[in-house]
């Protein structure tokens, strides 16, 4: 609460990762709203979503709260990536209290049999913890390891936990165990949680950005590549789920308008020059989850500060990027 409120005196927002996106989701944009809406601090939600087959069909339910704390006055918004499918560490299947001490003293608890009796007890759901269980929401075969750290366990990479334990003659939480104390805790995993009718609801919202939340490296979630030519080649194009110029807003103006970017987010004479060329009829992502890294289709040009980064399609060399700060 009072870091919120330092950072309103700087003119600054909150931007989190609500507590449980699963079974208490409104519980948990209840608890940020509330604390916001105390502390006079606008808010941004980080990629919101519905976690979990029991909760699909609840982005509405989500939306309308997210309403009313606007009509209280919370300056709010949040940024969603066009997938139904996650990506984050692995070690997060764990229950957050299993994460304490750092990684040293988590890896060296997981080799304890009576540790991993523990959670395997709490990850089926015979016991009361609360916490999001990526493991009831998703299951073994809906988790998916991305990337490992060694060459050692490359094999790893691509295939689910369920179908890695019935390959090695382990449990489950054996397989994650063994895979997260032999790469130090260096694996990523992508998860399978979602429907597509929440995707869509939610990116229909006018206070929704887009984003990437992309970790890369090894078999990465294909957002890393492709969430922008998938928003405007699947959902905009193929399905319709909002106009062109809605989704082109949600790309630009309002991302740098909510970052407080001036000078950014228009095509206006004296903004920088960060422009994108793409063919609305042909964009269109290229990775699949077996085979993410591939550059998307229909991306003509790209400047950035106006200079050329992307020519016909292919990438120039020229790196004009750089750090961004609010003035």
């Amino acid at each position: 609460m009072e870091l919120c409120r330092v950072t309103r005196s700087y003119g600054g927002f909150l931007v989190v990762h609500v507590r449980d996106e699963g079974d208490n989701l409104m519980e948990s944009l209840q608890e940020v709203i509330g604390i916001c809406l105390e502390a006079d601090c606008p808010l941004h939600i980080s990629h919101l979503k519905v976690s979990g087959k029991k909760n699909w069909g609840r982005a509405a339910e989500a939306l309308m709260l997210l309403e009313e704390a606007r009509e209280q006055g919370l300056e709010l918004t949040f940024d969603q990536y066009p997938y139904i499918a996650g990506s984050t560490m692995l070690d997060a299947v764990l229950p957050p209290r299993f994460l304490a001490g750092g990684t040293a003293a988590m890896l060296e608890n997981l080799k304890r049999p009576e540790v991993r009796q523990e959670l395997t007890r709490i990850l089926q759901g015979e016991t009361q913890e609360r916490f999001e269980n990526l493991v009831k929401a998703c299951g073994w075969d809906g988790i998916v390891v991305s990337s490992v750290a060694s060459e050692a366990n490359l094999s790893a990479e691509g295939k689910n936990i369920a179908s890695l334990a019935a390959e090695l003659g382990k449990t489950p939480v054996d397989v994650v165990c063994d895979l997260l104390i032999a790469e130090n805790n260096a694996v990523t995993q992508t998860m399978f949680y979602g429907s597509e009718d929440d995707v869509k609801k939610i990116m229909q919202s006018e206070y929704m950005t887009l984003c990437t939340d992309g970790i890369a490296g090894g078999k990465p979630h294909p957002r890393v590549y492709g969430s922008t030519a998938r928003f405007l080649g699947k959902y905009v194009r193929e399905e319709g789920a909002l106009s062109l110029p809605q989704a082109v807003r949600r790309l630009t103006s309002l991302p740098a308008q909510r970052l407080r970017l001036q000078d950014r987010g228009l095509v206006r004479e004296g903004m920088v020059a960060d422009i994108t060329v793409f063919d609305p009829e042909t964009i269109r992502d290229r990775g699949t989850y077996a085979d993410p890294n591939q550059y998307p289709a229909g991306i003509e040009y790209v400047l950035v500060a106006g200079q050329v980064a992307v020519e016909q399609g292919r990438l120039t060399g020229v790196r004009a990027g750089q750090v961004l700060r609010r003035r």
